[in-house]
């Protein structure tokens, strides 16, 4: 009998434990870099700011800290020693794995708090977002972690010729800010959860005179314009919208069939403004495609050298940039 007893313990153990892992998915933040309207290409693509100044970028690096996710019913969970080093070469970020369901809502914080920002890089290990960096991003342990970097070249007179280069590090604690954004795509139990935002590193220089000093570090009233774009929800960092599902969303100006598709979808708007921008981006939000939508009905066509079927529309309305998932089948 207490044999017995022991083998019930021992499966009913295993099944719990096997349920615990079926639900621990793997939470993963994807940045697809922009600059305005356009991809982010370093070096070589010139984007114009706010006030006219054309300029390139040689560097875009960001910090991001202490994430607390929402989730199932208004949970809030924060994520313990969740320090990610944002540049604008890499898109997909792990946070972990976690037994969420259906995420609601997320923030953040731009920049380090400030215990952290003030210790000892050398103490982490290579690889890690806090350890000695090249180019650096610590400051040095009285002043801290260059909270942002960006770097390039700016035109200011717009004669085709680069009077200079522009450098803006920001040092601070007083830049630490926090973000926090709702979420809707609850996405099923048994899939590992994306969120995916754009990151429009031209943005930050919104209000930026260049030329009035074009080289900063630390801090000061340029500085200060560039982390208060930072810190502004939907202007520097903008939560994508995941619709899941192949049903139109109700009132929605746009809409496209059919959904499993082949190689074709018609994609239909009853928005008057043309061009729409559609594009096509994998499920860790890399970009696949681009279509300009020139009608109120049009067929697009999709490319057909990939495996994976699970992709996702993405398109510009009056409420932001809005998805749905699409399925293709070969």
């Amino acid at each position: 009998m207490k044999k017995l007893y022991v083998m019930l313990v021992l499966c009913v153990s295993t099944i719990f434990v096997a349920n615990a892992q079926e639900v621990s998915n793997e939470l993963t933040l994807s940045f697809y870099h922009i600059a305005g309207k356009s991809d982010f290409v370093f070096n070589d693509q010139i984007y114009t700011t706010d006030n006219t100044t054309k300029i390139t970028f040689s560097r875009a690096q960001l910090y991001l800290s202490n994430f607390t996710i929402t989730h199932d019913g208004g949970v809030e969970t924060p994520i313990p020693d969740s320090y990610l080093l944002i540049s604008a070469s890499t898109e997909d970020y792990s946070l972990g794995n976690f037994p969420f369901e259906n995420i609601e809502g997320v923030s953040f914080y731009v920049g380090i708090d400030s215990i952290t920002n003030h210790g000892d890089p050398s103490v982490y290990p290579d690889g890690n977002p806090l350890a000695n960096q090249n180019p650096e991003m610590h400051w040095g342990w009285a002043a801290g972690y260059r909270f942002l970097a960006i770097e390039g070249n700016y035109d200011a007179a717009n004669d085709n010729t680069f009077q200079g280069v522009f450098q803006y590090h920001s040092v601070g604690d007083a830049y630490y800010k926090q973000l926090s954004f709702s979420i809707n795509d609850a996405t099923a139990s048994d899939e590992d959860k994306n969120l995916v935002f754009e990151l429009d590193w031209l943005a930050l220089l919104n209000g930026v005179d260049i030329a009035e000093n074009s080289i900063i570090h630390g801090s000061g009233n340029i500085v200060d314009i560039i982390m208060e774009n930072e810190a502004t929800p939907n202007t520097v960092f903008t939560w994508v919208n995941l619709v899941t599902g192949v049903a139109d969303i109700a009132n929605d100006e746009f809409a496209f069939y059919p959904n499993p598709c082949q190689q074709q979808i018609h994609f239909t708007t009853s928005n008057n403004q043309y061009p729409v921008q559609v594009n096509l981006l994998d499920m860790m939000g890399r970009k696949i495609a681009t279509y300009q939508v020139l009608t109120p009905s049009q067929v697009l066509t999709l490319p057909t050298n990939f495996t994976q079927n699970m992709f996702l529309l993405q398109w510009q309305s009056q409420d932001g940039h809005l998805g749905k998932k699409m399925m293709v089948k070969y």
